[in-house]
């Protein structure tokens, strides 16, 4: 079942699959089987059958059955309850979530407060520089949400986006069609970093500006600039092998022996370079920022 697996999971899509031990009997012997339900759906559907399934069975119930996801896009990220990040006072910014995106307007905060309270921001208490600058930008992420991966380490990348920004603007209001897959131009190199320290603590995807990298000269944009932020898969921890005693059991047709079908054609569909280079690389998340001239 590899190929099905991994054909599947590069749309984009989840499996569950529900592993339930059994005793069968065969030409006298008892043999200890598993049944398998496996559900090819997505987790981002309303009602999907997977959620009818949580809601209406009692696992407690069912202490010997076990669960297993497998993904590898879209992991559940949490920020303030507004389907968003939290983001930091000084920015006065209103954000508003869709998703797999948000959009921020730091509206009233100029460049030059922006880079004395949080580029070159001081501990509160010893009054020392902050090695990282003050965290702008913060979101929780379930590091376990792949199911058969676990993420270890994200990466953050910036953009300017003000021509694109406009190309969009006049296309809108001149009722063109809208060009969406034009590669951005303008590359903020190491603006912005991710506090690796709290991400792997806390799984806290704690953003600030870069005090070694900070050049505000090329944001150019009049009256505003424009960005763009993407949050990146960098590294991923495969999880399935501290699961694979689920997937195993004892063959009928060859007796003292295991079946492992089904755990190798899980096995097969993570270890596929076509999987892994959907998840090393991904944008998982991105943040539209309008902010002030420079």
């Amino acid at each position: 079942m590899a190929n099905a697996f991994k054909t599947w999971i590069l749309k984009g899509h989840d499996i569950h699959i529900i592993s339930e031990p059994y005793i069968e009997q065969y030409n006298g012997a008892l043999y200890n089987k598993k049944r398998f339900y496996i559900l090819f759906t997505d987790d981002r559907m309303r009602n999907n059958i997977y959620n009818r399934i949580r809601r209406t069975v009692d696992f407690t119930k069912y202490p010997d059955v076990e669960e297993f996801h497998i993904s590898a896009s879209h992991p559940r990220l949490a920020g303030n309850g507004n389907n968003s990040s939290v983001q930091n006072k000084i920015l006065q910014s209103k954000s508003k979530g869709f998703g797999s995106f948000e959009i921020e307007d730091w509206d009233g905060c100029d460049w030059k407060t922006i880079e004395e309270t949080l580029v070159n921001a001081v501990d509160e208490n010893t009054g020392e520089p902050l090695n990282e600058g003050a965290t702008i930008i913060e979101m929780g992420l379930d590091k376990n949400s792949f199911g058969c991966y676990r993420i270890k380490s994200l990466g953050v990348k910036c953009y300017v986006i003000n021509k694109e920004y406009n190309d969009f603007y006049l296309a809108k209001e001149n009722g063109e069609k809208v060009n969406v897959t034009e590669e951005i131009q303008q590359t903020l190199e190491n603006f912005m970093l991710i506090n690796k320290e709290e991400f792997d603590k806390h799984s806290k995807i704690c953003i600030s500006f870069n005090p070694d990298w900070f050049n505000p000269d090329e944001l150019s944009g009049k009256p505003y600039n424009y960005l763009k932020i993407d949050l990146i898969v960098n590294g991923v921890q495969e999880r399935f092998s501290s699961h694979e005693d689920k997937f195993i059991f004892e063959s009928i047709s060859q007796p003292g022996s295991k079946n492992i079908s089904i755990a190798s054609s899980i096995k097969q569909c993570l270890a596929d370079d076509d999987v892994i280079g959907k998840i090393l690389g991904q944008v998982i998340y991105s943040i539209y920022i309008k902010s002030e001239q420079q």
